[in-house]
C-alpha cells in the first residue's frame, strides 16, 4: 500500500528525506510509507464541536485509530478560529484496503467527506470513482434525475458540453437547477451527536442527503447559477447563510468574521442582478456613453453558454467568470485563458479606434457635472469647474504659440491648478513632457533638450529652479501656475472665456502624442516614453475594467503628477468619478495621517519604499491609523512583511498587487479585488495579453518556466523619443513589448514578476535575485530598509552587497549586526547568495521622488565606500 501526494502540498522537510517521485497525470507526487500498513486520512466539513470519540467509533470497522488531531489554521486573521478539518491516523486492518474506506460519513444533518491519500477520487456529482465533479461525463435524464442513461437528449454533463477537455483550464457551468441548489444549500450544520456516523455508501440508495459542493481533494471546480427561484427565496438564502457561519473556512482571508458569507462555490441568490442570454458581447453587455463594456460585466463570453447569468451583489463577481475557490488559502481566485502560450484577459475588451485624450476627457467631466472630484489644501472643484478652467488655459496658450504638435515641458508639482493648467496643454492640442519636480537644473535641461521641448510650464514652487536654467533656443514661451519674474503667468488666462477655445482633432490617434514620460532611471539614463491619443485612452478603460475604483471612492493623489502613477492612475480614478485629494508626494507621515481622517481616504497607491517609511514612522510613534479599504502597492517587488504590516495597520479589506510600467502607461496586471495578496500573481487586465519568453532565443516558455515578461496591451506606448533602436529593441513589429521584468506563469495565469533583468547579480556565473536577498534582510528586527547591488569581483563575477538602513535604537554595535545579516543569509542561501560584498549601513537610500531605489547611484556610493576602506 502506499500514497500519493502533490509535491506543492508536502512539508519541504519531507520532501527531502523521501527523494521518490512519480508522475501522474502529469503531476510531480511523492511516495509516502510504501511499507506500513497505516493511513493519513483528512476529514473535511467536521463540525467544530464533535466529540473524536465518534470519529474513532464511525472508523472501527476498517481499523484502529492511532489519533485525531484537529488541523490548525494558518491563514492570517483565522489562527483563532477552530478548524473543521480533522486529520486522522488510521491502522488499518489486514483485510482492508484504502479503497474499501468510505468516501463519506454521513450525519444526521450534513456529510463529511473523507480523503485518502493515493485513493481514486469520488466524483461528488455522480457518486462513481475514478474522477472528479468536473471531469464528469455520465450522462443524467431530465425525466427521472438518475445518472447513467445514454439517450443523447438526457445528456448533461460537464464534460460532454466541453467536448471532454480534460486537463484545460476552462470548464462550462451548466448545472441544472436541483444540482444548483444542491451547491448553494451543501454547507453542513454543526452537530455534537456523532455517535450515528456510519459509511455513507451503505445508505447510498435510501440517502437524499445533499452533496458537498466540491472535494477538496480535487481542482476546484466553480458551480452554475440555477434559473432565478422566486418561491420561498429568502427563506433559502438565510438558511443557507446560516449553514455558512458554521464553517469558517469558506470565508475568504481577511474578511470580517462577523460578516454573512456564502461559501464561494455557492450559487449567487436571487439578489443579484440577471443578464439577458446573449451570443456576443453586443448581445449582452452593459456600456457606458463611449459605448465600452462597464467595469461589472466580467463575463468571458461563448457561444455554448445560452443561460443567465448573475452577480454577486457585494463582490460584484458574475458566477460564469471562471470564478473558482483556492483550497490552499479560502479565498476566490480566477484562471486567464491561454491560449499557444499567451496569456489572455478574461475580460471584455473595449474598441477605442476613434478616441483621443480632450474628447475622452471632456466627456467624462460632462457627464460627472456637478460631483466634486478634485481636492486641494486650497480649493475644490467640480466636474464642470475643472472643465471649465481647462478649456480657460487652453485658449490662452493657443493664443501664445502653441498649436498641435507643440512640446510643453510640465515641471509642476501636485495641486489642482497645476492638474487643470497641464491638461489645458492636452486641449490645445500640445504634448506634454512630464518632468519630475525633484529633478535639479541638469536633470531638467536634459529632459527639455532630450524631448526637443518648445514651451516650458512650470509654478511657484519650482520657478527659482527653472530659472536657473539655461533656455535653449527653441524655447518660445516660459510659463507659470502663479507669478514669477520671466515667466507667463496663466492664471490670467482664467479672465479669458472658454467660448473662445477652439478643438482639436488628431488626425491620427496612434500617431500624435499626448504625454511623453521619463522612465525613473533606476538602472540607467531616463528615456522619454512617447504615449498616444489611442494609448491613453485604452489605457483608462484597461484600468477600469480592474474594478479597484468606483465614484464613491475618495483616492487619495499623493504621487507625483509628472509620473505615470499620478498621471494616469490618479487622474483615471478622477475621471472615472472618485474624489482625488491632491498632496505633496513627501508629505509628512503625521499631515500624512490626518488627510486620511479628514477626506476618510478609501483608497491609493503606494510604492514599497515610501510605503515602509511610513510604517516605520507609525510604529516609532505608535499612532492610531484610519482604516483605508483598498490599498494598491505596485512599483517595485512588495516584501511580504511589509504587505502584512500594511494590512495589519490600514486595516484593509483589499490589498491590490499590481504590475504596470512607465512603457505600458500604467495597470496592465492586477489581483483580485477583495483579497489580500501577499503574492506578487497578478492577471491581466481588459485588452491586455502576456507571455514569457526565452532571454536568448526568443520563444515563448510554458507555465513555471523563467524568461522575460512581454505584454502586448493598446496602452503601450508608441516608442522612446529619438531613440529608434531602442525602440525596436523593446517593441516588435507585431505590438509586443518586451518588459526587461524576469518573472513567469502559472497554470491560472498569473503572471509573477522576479525581478529587473538589469538588477540581477552573476554571482559564481549564477543569477542572483536582489529581492529575494531583501526579503530575508528586511526580517532582521534591526534593519529598516534593504537592498542588494551587484559590485564587480575578480573572484566572484559580482559580489552580493548588502546596503542596510537601521531603525532606531539599533545604531550601536554595526559590526555585530553585520555578522547576523550575513549569518541570516548563510543559513537559508545558496552559496553563491552570500553576501561576499559585505554589508554597508546608510542613514538612507537614493531614491527617485516617488520612493523607488535609485540602484545606479546605490551602486556608485558603495563603490565610492568601498575605495575610502582600502584607502585606509
Amino acid at each position: 500500500m502506499f500514497g500519493l501526494l502533490p509535491s506543492a502540498h508536502w512539508h519541504p522537510s519531507r520532501r527531502s528525506r523521501t527523494q521518490k517521485e512519480l508522475l501522474v497525470k502529469g503531476k510531480r507526487c511523492l511516495v509516502l510509507d510504501p511499507n506500513k500498513a497505516e493511513a493519513r486520512l483528512k476529514l473535511h466539513w467536521v463540525p467544530c464541536d464533535a466529540p473524536d470519540d465518534g470519529i474513532r467509533r464511525a472508523l472501527e470497522p476498517y481499523g484502529t485509530v492511532q489519533g485525531v488531531v484537529r488541523e490548525s489554521r494558518h491563514e492570517d486573521g483565522f489562527q483563532g478560529v477552530e478548524s473543521t478539518t480533522r486529520v486522522v491516523r488510521l491502522k488499518l486492518k489486514d483485510s482492508v484496503t484504502l479503497e474499501r474506506l468510505p468516501h463519506q460519513l454521513r450525519m444526521p444533518h450534513g456529510t463529511v467527506l473523507v480523503i485518502a491519500p493515493g485513493r481514486a477520487p469520488m466524483c461528488l456529482r455522480c457518486r462513481r470513482t475514478g474522477h472528479v465533479r468536473r471531469e464528469c461525463k455520465v450522462p443524467r435524464c431530465e425525466l427521472c434525475r438518475r445518472f447513467g442513461h445514454e439517450k443523447d437528449d438526457c445528456v448533461r454533463s460537464y464534460a460532454t458540453v466541453t467536448e471532454g477537455a480534460t486537463g484545460k483550464d476552462e470548464f462550462e457551468d451548466i448545472m441544472d437547477e436541483e444540482e444548483a441548489e444542491v451547491a448553494a444549500g451543501g454547507s453542513l450544520p454543526a452537530s455534537s451527536n456523532m455517535d450515528v456516523l456510519c459509511p455513507l455508501e451503505a445508505e447510498a440508495a435510501k440517502d437524499n442527503t445533499p452533496s458537498p459542493p466540491a472535494t477538496p481533494s480535487a481542482s476546484p471546480v466553480s458551480t452554475a447559477p440555477a434559473k432565478e427561484d422566486t418561491t420561498n427565496s429568502s427563506a433559502k438564502v438565510n438558511a443557507s447563510l446560516k449553514t455558512a457561519s458554521n464553517r469558517q473556512e469558506d470565508r475568504p482571508t481577511g474578511q470580517d468574521q462577523s460578516t454573512d458569507v456564502k461559501p464561494m462555490q455557492a450559487a449567487p441568490t436571487d439578489t443579484g442582478t440577471a443578464v439577458p442570454k446573449f451570443r456576443s458581447c453586443e448581445d449582452w453587455a452593459s456600456t457606458d456613453e463611449d459605448g465600452q463594456v462597464l467595469p461589472d460585466q466580467r463575463l468571458k463570453w461563448k457561444p455554448v453558454s445560452q443561460r443567465n447569468f448573475r452577480y454577486d451583489p457585494k463582490t460584484r463577481i458574475p458566477t460564469e467568470a471562471r470564478w473558482q475557490k483556492d483550497s490552499q488559502n479560502n479565498r476566490a481566485k480566477m484562471t486567464a485563458r491561454i491560449v499557444n502560450r499567451v496569456i489572455h484577459s478574461t475580460f471584455p475588451d473595449f474598441d477605442v479606434a476613434n478616441s483621443y485624450a480632450s474628447q475622452f476627457i471632456e466627456r467624462r467631466l460632462k457627464k460627472l457635472s456637478t460631483k466634486i472630484i478634485a481636492v486641494d489644501t486650497h480649493q475644490s472643484l467640480t466636474a464642470s469647474q475643472l472643465l471649465e478652467k481647462i478649456r480657460k488655459y487652453a485658449v490662452g496658450y493657443q493664443r501664445h504659440g502653441v498649436k498641435p504638435g507643440s512640446r510643453v515641458c510640465a515641471y509642476v508639482g501636485n495641486a489642482v491648478e497645476t492638474v487643470a493648467a497641464a491638461f489645458g496643454v492636452v486641449f490645445a492640442g500640445g504634448t506634454l513632457v512630464m518632468a519630475k519636480p525633484a529633478y535639479v537644473a541638469r536633470e531638467l535641461v536634459y529632459t527639455i533638450e532630450d524631448s526637443q521641448c518648445t514651451f516650458l510650464l512650470t509654478d511657484q514652487e519650482n520657478a527659482p529652479n527653472a530659472a536657473k536654467i539655461e533656455i535653449a533656443s527653441n524655447i518660445k514661451a516660459l510659463f507659470s501656475v502663479g507669478g514669477a519674474p520671466g515667466f507667463i503667468d496663466v492664471l490670467q488666462f482664467q479672465k479669458l472665456s472658454d467660448a473662445l477655445f477652439t478643438p482639436h482633432e488628431p488626425i491620427d490617434n496612434e500617431e500624435e502624442v499626448v504625454a511623453i514620460l521619463y522612465t525613473s532611471g533606476s538602472v540607467g539614463l531616463p528615456k522619454g516614453v512617447e504615449i498616444s491619443h489611442k494609448a491613453y485612452c485604452a489605457a483608462f478603460y484597461s484600468f477600469r475594467s480592474i474594478g479597484t475604483c468606483t465614484e464613491e471612492d475618495v483616492f487619495l493623489c499623493w504621487n507625483p503628477f509628472t509620473h505615470a502613477s499620478g498621471f494616469a492612475i490618479g487622474m483615471f480614478c478622477m475621471f472615472f468619478g472618485a474624489k482625488i485629494v491632491i498632496t505633496d508626494p513627501l508629505i509628512p507621515y503625521k499631515q500624512f495621517l490626518e488627510t486620511l481622517k479628514t477626506h476618510e481616504v478609501s483608497l491609493f497607491i503606494g510604492i514599497p519604499g515610501r510605503m515602509q517609511d511610513i510604517v516605520n514612522e507609525i510604529k516609532k510613534h505608535k499612532e492610531s491609523v484610519p482604516r483605508v479599504r483598498r490599498i494598491i502597492v505596485g512599483g517595485s517587488m512588495t516584501p511580504i512583511p511589509l504587505a502584512r504590516e500594511i494590512r495589519e495597520i490600514f486595516d484593509v479589506e483589499s490589498l491590490f498587487n499590481c504590475y504596470g510600467l512607465t512603457e505600458t502607461f500604467g495597470l496592465v496586471s492586477f489581483s483580485l479585488v477583495g483579497q489580500i495578496t501577499f503574492d506578487n500573481g497578478v492577471f491581466p487586465a481588459a485588452g491586455v495579453k502576456f507571455k514569457v519568453i526565452d532571454i536568448t532565443s526568443g520563444d515563448s516558455l510554458g507555465p513555471h518556466q523563467n524568461g522575460e515578461i512581454a505584454v502586448h496591451a493598446r496602452g503601450i506606448m508608441k516608442g522612446y523619443t529619438g531613440r529608434p533602436e531602442a525602440t525596436a529593441e523593446a517593441l516588435s513589429s507585431d505590438g509586443w513589448f518586451r518588459t526587461g521584468d524576469l518573472g513567469y506563469y502559472d497554470t491560472e495565469g498569473r503572471i509573477h514578476v522576479i525581478e529587473r533583468l538589469k538588477q540581477m547579480i552573476k554571482c559564481m556565473d549564477n543569477a542572483v535575485v536582489p529581492a529575494e536577498l531583501e526579503e530575508l534582510l528586511i526580517t532582521h528586527e534591526a534593519v529598516a530598509e534593504a537592498a542588494v547591488v551587484g559590485i564587480p569581483s575578480s573572484k566572484y563575477g559580482e559580489a552580493p552587497t548588502a546596503c542596510i538602513v537601521v531603525k532606531d535604537g539599533f545604531e550601536k554595535n554595526l559590526d555585530s549586526l553585520a555578522t547576523e545579516l550575513k549569518e541570516l543569509v548563510a543559513g537559508q542561501a545558496a552559496v553563491f547568495k552570500q553576501l561576499y560584498g559585505g554589508v554597508f549601513f546608510m542613514k538612507s537610500f537614493p531614491k527617485s521622488d516617488n520612493g523607488k531605489i535609485l540602484r545606479r547611484d546605490l551602486k556608485t556610493k558603495v563603490a565610492q565606500e568601498i575605495e575610502k576602506l582600502k584607502s585606509s
